[in-house]
């Protein structure tokens, strides 16, 4: 995986304190990225359909 800068560098490091590494990976093979990994509210606005 290629970091674009020393922000993203962090952002993953806090979010593999709080989960763990295999599985922030597992988000970014995914697809998903760090703005959206760890940010319940991101993820349900992008996966909800309007049903009307």
């Amino acid at each position: 995986m290629e970091v674009p800068d020393t922000d993203t560098v962090f952002r993953l490091q806090r979010l593999e304190s709080m989960n763990t590494t295999e599985r922030v990976r597992g988000w970014v093979n995914e697809g998903m990225i760090v703005e959206d990994i760890g940010n319940p509210l991101s993820i349900v606005s992008t996966t909800t359909t309007d049903s009307g």
